[in-house]
């Protein structure tokens, strides 16, 4: 992940306030929100297994589409808790990135319309810093698979 930054392929941005939804971070970059990336971190009730979902501002999560991925259907998955984040993704509720998560998360869904974007931002560990970029930089991880799961 390192050298995303240092080969100038993320661009790091502060922020003097912290921005905690998708709302916030387009208004103050002054972005359509679909460039904003959410990460959402999912699991099993099941199997155990964990999954991080890549998409677009103003979308969701589509457990519709995790149903032919693991056992028990859509009532199967439920979002990780807040309280549970860090531990299971590396990084805290509002600062999720979709680079260097935790190998305890099994796959990395992106959604097809996040790397259809000129450029994305996301947060990096926190909701006071962001990076921007063109969406390749978040595909350089063995566990990622592109694969439509969100709606809206």
């Amino acid at each position: 992940m390192e050298s995303l930054f240092t080969d100038g392929k993320i661009e790091v941005m502060e922020t003097e306030k912290s921005l905690e939804n998708v709302h916030d971070i387009s208004e103050y970059f002054g972005i359509e929100r679909f460039n904003v990336i959410k990460v959402m971190i999912l699991r099993n009730k099941y199997s155990g297994n964990t999954v991080a979902c890549v998409f677009t501002g103003g979308s969701r999560v589509d457990k519709r589409t995790l149903v032919e991925l693991d056992e028990g259907g859509t009532k199967a998955w439920n979002y990780i808790p807040n309280s549970e984040l860090e531990e299971v993704s590396g990084y805290p509720a509002g600062g999720i990135c979709p680079v260097g998560l935790s190998e305890t998360i099994r796959s990395i869904y992106i959604d097809p319309r996040v790397i259809r974007k000129e450029f994305v931002i996301f947060p990096l560990g926190t909701s006071r810093r962001f990076g921007r970029g063109r969406p390749e930089v978040i595909l350089e991880d063995d566990r990622i698979e592109i694969r439509p799961i969100s709606m809206g």
